[in-house]
């Protein structure tokens, strides 16, 4: 290839495009307002949300890296749910589109705690904008019509969440199974990615709540990135948290929630003398969330209707 690219690193993101989607779409970090960035299970929820995230990566480098993700789901009926999952990013050359449905059941266990199931599949089309290059040989077979310049896969995901009273656990599986397309037309499968996360919440119903919570994932080039959130809530509207993300560096978030509508706003910031080369992150986070009870049996008892909640 021919190419000169704009930046060696972007040569490099070319290159790897499924480590980077996979990598860099799971970072997101707003995952406090919006579960769904970590776990599909939240298909399932009683809460009916719409979040649209976007985040710029590495602001250091030129032509850095922006992901723009809407992560969406709806109640249906007694205990199921449906999500809707579409995400791009855009890196150099590199432009990736994924979209993913979501279908998620639920299991009440008892007044305050219930198991949250979910599954997805979706499709992702890796593009390359051939026309963003500075072009050394015209003639090159890349720069065609006959090049393959799009190339589209089929991807997968599994979670199960634990919601109680006070404490919340999950894992999701991501890329469980799928077929991550090349360019040169082969197809390499993206080995599974995981997210676990535990999170605990004190004082809760006070004016200041405090949730710890802690997030484990395994990349797909088998690394393990621990990060460690430890948040703030004041009357239920506000939310300041801190904290930090192995082998890379330090975690800000604030967050506003007023009635239906929120907006947060996140930072990363790397530590190690490459990461502080590359810059920080940000992300932006615009959403609503609608809550209501689900649908309640009706008994009826000579003559009388009694409305009997199913949970």
């Amino acid at each position: 290839m021919k190419f000169i690219f704009k930046s060696c690193v972007l040569l490099v993101l070319l290159f790897m495009s499924n480590q980077v989607k996979a990598q860099q779409t799971t970072l997101f970090n707003t995952y406090l307002y919006d579960p769904m960035q970590l776990n599909i299970a939240y298909a399932a929820d009683d809460c009916s949300e719409a979040n649209l995230n976007y985040r710029n990566q590495w602001i250091g480098l030129k032509d850095s890296p922006k992901l723009y993700q809407l992560n969406a789901h709806t109640a249906l009926g007694k205990s199921t749910g449906a999500a809707l999952r579409l995400a791009s990013q855009q890196a150099g050359l590199l432009n990736a589109l994924q979209a993913t449905i979501g279908y998620g059941y639920q299991i009440k266990l008892n007044n305050t705690s219930k198991v949250l199931f979910g599954i997805g599949i979706g499709f992702i089309q890796n593009m390359l904008n051939a026309q963003k290059a500075t072009v050394i040989d015209a003639n090159d077979a890349t720069l065609s019509d006959a090049g393959k310049q799009r190339a589209t896969g089929f991807d997968s995901e599994l979670g199960v969440q634990f919601l109680g009273d006070k404490l919340k656990a999950g894992l999701s599986v991501l890329h469980l199974y799928n077929s991550n397309p090349g360019f040169a037309g082969s197809s390499l499968k993206t080995l599974p990615q995981t997210n676990a996360t535990v999170s605990f919440l004190f004082n809760k119903g006070q004016r200041v709540e405090l949730e710890p919570m802690l997030v484990s994932r395994l990349t797909v080039d088998g690394d393990k990135i621990l990060e460690g959130l430890f948040n703030v809530r004041l009357i239920k509207i506000l939310t300041v948290g801190a904290g930090y993300r192995s082998n890379y560096g330090l975690l800000a978030f604030v967050g506003v929630k007023i009635a239906k509508l929120k907006i947060a706003y996140s930072f990363d910031y790397g530590t190690s003398k490459n990461k502080t080369l590359t810059g920080s992150s940000h992300q932006i986070l615009l959403g609503f969330s609608y809550c209501k009870n689900r649908p309640t049996k009706i008994k009826k008892t000579k003559g009388k209707k009694i409305l009997k909640s199913r949970f």
